[in-house]
């Protein structure tokens, strides 16, 4: 193995890994009912209030200025 190669491979096992984003899969009956019951909301900040509720922490915004 060469030095640049050393040097690449310990730079990159240093890097922590960003989170990956979490994926559910839905049939299509339930993604329409989740939309139905959504009404008014978009569909994650409706998924996220039902799962944590009033408490849950806010999003955060990348710049744009929530009203």
């Amino acid at each position: 193995m060469s030095r640049q190669e050393s040097d690449f491979n310990a730079m990159a096992a240093a890097k922590p890994r960003a989170l990956v984003p979490f994926l559910v899969r839905l049939t299509c009956e339930e993604r329409a009912r989740l939309e139905h019951d959504a009404t008014g909301m978009s569909l994650g900040a409706y998924i996220r209030l039902r799962l944590f509720g009033e408490n849950a922490a806010p999003r955060k915004t990348r710049g744009r200025h929530v009203l």
